[in-house]
């Protein structure tokens, strides 16, 4: 059977939008360069593939695909600056998976040659997805949204959320989760959350996700979080529930409050990840790279050069046991604050156990250079580790 190719119309562009983004100090924008290319999207089991150079033509074929949902296959880069972006909406489960070819009607998969792109230009004032069932996101670059509708910059999900060799880059929410908004359970593999910012608007203290917040349990595998920022809590990502993070980079994320770089409201477990030059900004903030409130098992994990005005110039544990296995703690610290600060590289307020691990040139202002133990009848456990060159200046 031939395929029928549908040629969507947008309306023009509105210039200037992002005018007024800036009056709310929204930061970490990028600009798209040059004549946009065409997206192409097609239906799975459909034959018609629709072209537009924004979202129309993906939301076409969300929409052929109607309640029984499906997957969308998806080629080349929509781009959608101002008034002619739109956020995608999908009202039923659904996978969007880019890498194809736009030259085979979405027929080939290839990725690595085939990069697709979801493009808001930066001067939008609309989330870039809006799903309210479960979503999987395959093989896409969301970049260039900033939203207005407090949450979800990039992706607001209602349902199970799946994100499978993605990239997420430049966008912002007003209140929290600059990349993505999951209010149910959270899987990545692969995928890299990159200069994604949450502003914060309300209850900054208690508020946050630069870059991701999840409602319910959440797996990390792999990937990498970078330069996100928030004014609240959680610089890179914020999980409500469980958190498992294996071979997971964070790096260089900043957040006002607790958690620098992660923030973990229940169990946490770190295996093999990699946590380098996050920071908190105030002088009551604990966790420069991990703020945890409910016990946190690490493994193999290095956690470098972190840094902290409060608690934990790494990593700060408020409840729950603490049990940590091989990896290295090295070159944290605590800055300026000489009356409330302790453990340059780890606070925690339960049990420690701690067997293989090196604590190294470590530094706090006031109380334990490497490791700081607070509350009555906690019990410390650590064999087998290295404490070298850790101090404390005041």
């Amino acid at each position: 059977m031939m395929r029928r190719r549908a040629v969507l119309l947008m309306p023009p562009v509105l210039a200037g939008v992002a005018v007024l983004l800036l009056l709310f100090g929204m930061g970490g924008r990028v600009q798209s360069q040059g004549a946009p290319n065409v997206c192409f999207a097609r239906a799975e089991g459909g034959t018609t593939v629709y072209a537009s150079s924004t979202y129309t033509a993906v939301q076409a074929a969300v929409d052929e695909l109607g309640a029984g949902g499906g997957t969308v296959r998806i080629a080349g880069t929509c781009w959608a600056p101002g008034e002619d972006f739109k956020t995608l909406n999908i009202p039923w489960p659904l996978t969007l998976r880019g890498g194809y070819t736009s030259t085979d009607n979405l027929d080939e998969l290839d990725p690595a040659a085939n990069v697709t792109v979801l493009d808001a230009g930066g001067e939008s004032l609309m989330r870039a997805i809006y799903a309210t069932s479960a979503l999987t996101v395959e093989n896409l670059t969301i970049r260039g949204a900033e939203t207005l509708q407090l949450n979800g910059g990039g992706v607001f999900v209602r349902g199970p959320a799946v994100f499978i060799n993605s990239r997420l880059e430049h966008n912002v929410a007003m209140q929290m989760g600059g990349a993505i908004y999951a209010e149910s359970t959270l899987f990545m593999t692969g995928t890299v959350v990159l200069s994604n910012n949450a502003i914060n608007l309300y209850n900054a203290a208690t508020t946050g996700a630069g870059g991701v917040y999840a409602k319910g349990n959440t797996t990390v595998i792999g990937g990498r979080f970078e330069n996100n920022r928030c004014a609240g809590q959680g610089g890179a990502l914020y999980v409500e529930g469980v958190l498992s993070m294996t071979g997971t980079q964070v790096l260089n994320n900043t957040a006002l409050w607790n958690g620098g770089g992660v923030y973990a409201n229940g169990a946490a477990t770190m295996t093999r990840c990699r946590f380098e030059n996050n920071s908190n900004g105030t002088v009551e903030a604990k966790g420069g790279a991990i703020y945890a409130s409910n016990g946190l098992s690490m493994m193999d994990t290095d956690v470098l050069s972190n840094t902290a005005l409060g608690f934990g110039g790494a990593v700060y544990v408020d409840s729950g046991a603490t049990t940590v296995i091989g990896g290295r703690f090295e070159g944290n610290r605590i800055e300026d604050n000489p009356r409330l600060s302790g453990g340059g590289a780890l606070c925690v307020a339960g049990d420690l156990s701690m067997k293989g691990t090196q604590v190294l040139n470590n530094t706090a202002q006031l109380h334990g250079g490497g490791i700081y133990v607070e509350g009555i009848n906690t019990v410390v456990t650590i064999v087998d580790s290295r404490f070298e060159n850790n101090r404390t200046i005041n």
